[in-house]
C-alpha cells in the first residue's frame, strides 16, 4: 500500500523503474503522458494513465490516528490501469526496439511485480510505501478499446494495473483523542464484585446449641449466615477474638431455629453478595460434641486447652492431628483429659506450631466402643 501527495507520482513511480531497467544514456526517453497520435523514430515509452476505481474494501475505512494524538480523515484507494507503449524505428521502418522495450517492461513486472517508492528515490512528501503491479490480459476487442479513443496510431504497448494507490485528505486534522493505555483500551465504571469464598466450616456435625465456625478470608465482613431457612445476623454474629468478621465468623446452632437434619450453609457479604453453598449435619442436643474454638490460636505455654461441648462426661482423652494429613501413626497425638458434662480440659505439649484437628475420646463403659465427638480445628503456637 503507498500514499501519494499527488496521483502523478503514482504514474512517475511507474515511469522510475522503467527508466532504471531500459534507460541506457538517456535513451529511449520514458514519459507520463499520452502517446503521440502517430508513431516515429525516436525512441520512447509512453506510461498513460487510461482509468482509475476506487478499491471497494476500503471505503469505509477509519481515520488515520497521528503521533500527536490528531486524526486525518481517511485517504482515497483507488486501482489504476496504466498503457505502456513503445516506440522507435530505423530508417527501414524496422521496429525491433520498440519489441525490445516493451519485452524488458514486461519482464521487470515479472520479477519484481511490485514497486517500493523508497528504493525508487521517493521522498516521504512525495509518497511513502509500496505498490502492487499486474499486467492485465488482453483480448482483441479490448485492444480497439484501448486505441479508438486516444486516436492514436498502433505501436506495440501492454496495460498493467496498480494498487493500491492512497490519495491523502487534505481536510483539516481533527482533535486528539484520548490515548489507549498499552494492553487494551481500559473501561472506567462499574466493575465486577469478589464473591465471598468459604475457606472452612467446623465441625461439619454440630449439635443443637451448640457453636459453628466459618473461615475466610472474605473480600468483605460478613454480614448474614444462612443456614437453611433461617437468615443470621447482627448480634447472632460472633466474631472470634483476634480476627474480624472478614476472617471468621462463629454462630449458634438455636433449638429455637432449627431441628436435626442436613442443611445448607452459606454467607453473604456487602451487596448481598453468595458464597457457595456448604453441608452440614445438625444433631440432637444430647449427641456428644465440641464447640469451634473462640480463640484466633492456641499457646502452648498458657493455660490448658478448655474445649466446650456437649455430653463429656464421659471424655477419656483428646487426641490431636495435623490438618495437613497424617503421614505416620505417631503424627495422632494423645492426651489425657479431664471431662466433665460440658467441657473437656487437656494439658497440650511438644506439638509444633501449626494448625491441627482436635477431637474427644468418649469411653462409655466396659464392654462398649468408644466414641468421639467431631473434630474441630485449632491454631496451635508455641
Amino acid at each position: 500500500m503507498a500514499t501519494f501527495s499527488n496521483l502523478y507520482f503514482a504514474g512517475d513511480a511507474f515511469r522510475r523503474a522503467v527508466v532504471a531497467r531500459v534507460q541506457q544514456a538517456g535513451v529511449p526517453s520514458v514519459i507520463v503522458g499520452a502517446p503521440p497520435v502517430t508513431t516515429g523514430s525516436t525512441p520512447r515509452i509512453s506510461v498513460t494513465l487510461l482509468m482509475v476505481n476506487e478499491e471497494a474494501a476500503h471505503k469505509n475505512d477509519p481515520p488515520v490516528r497521528n503521533p500527536d494524538g490528531t486524526t486525518t480523515r481517511p485517504p482515497t484507494s483507488l486501482s489504476a490501469t496504466y498503457l505502456v507503449t513503445t516506440e522507435g524505428q530505423t530508417a527501414q521502418g524496422d521496429t525491433a526496439d520498440a519489441h525490445w522495450y516493451l519485452g524488458e517492461v514486461v519482464r521487470l513486472f515479472h520479477d519484481a511485480p511490485f514497486l517500493d517508492l523508497a528504493a525508487l528515490g521517493f521522498t516521504p512528501a512525495q509518497g511513502e510505501g509500496r505498490l502492487n503491479v499486474s499486467l492485465v490480459p488482453m483480448t482483441p476487442d479490448l485492444t480497439e478499446k484501448v486505441f479508438t479513443p486516444l486516436q492514436a496510431a498502433h505501436r506495440p504497448f501492454a496495460l498493467f494495473e496498480v494498487w493500491p494507490i492512497q490519495l491523502r485528505s487534505t481536510l483539516p486534522q481533527e482533535g486528539p483523542t484520548a490515548v489507549v493505555r498499552p494492553g487494551g483500551v481500559a473501561l472506567a465504571g462499574p466493575v465486577p464484585a469478589t464473591r465471598p469464598t468459604i475457606h472452612r466450616i467446623y465441625p461439619r456435625r454440630v449439635a443443637l446449641d451448640r457453636f459453628l465456625r466459618i473461615d475466610g478470608p472474605f473480600s468483605k465482613p460478613i454480614q448474614a449466615v444462612v443456614i437453611g431457612a433461617n437468615v443470621l445476623q447482627g448480634a447472632a454474629l460472633g466474631a472470634v477474638p483476634g480476627l474480624s468478621l472478614a476472617e471468621s465468623v462463629r454462630v449458634r446452632i438455636d433449638p429455637l431455629l432449627f431441628t436435626p437434619g442436613a442443611q445448607r450453609v452459606h454467607v453473604l457479604t456487602a451487596g448481598n453478595l453468595a458464597s457457595t453453598e456448604e453441608d452440614i449435619l445438625i444433631e440432637p442436643t444430647a449427641a456428644p460434641s465440641i464447640d469451634a474454638p473462640n480463640v484466633a490460636t492456641f499457646s502452648l505455654a498458657g493455660p490448658p486447652l478448655v474445649l466446650t461441648g456437649a455430653g463429656l462426661a464421659q471424655a477419656t482423652q483428646v487426641l490431636v492431628w495435623p490438618d495437613a494429613g497424617v503421614a505416620h501413626p505417631s503424627d495422632i497425638r494423645t492426651f489425657a483429659a479431664i471431662p466433665t458434662a460440658t467441657t473437656v480440659t487437656s494439658t497440650l505439649t511438644n506439638l509444633p506450631s501449626g494448625t491441627y484437628r482436635v477431637t474427644a475420646e468418649l469411653s462409655p463403659g466396659p464392654g462398649q466402643p468408644s466414641q468421639f465427638t467431631p473434630y474441630v480445628l485449632l491454631e496451635v503456637v508455641p
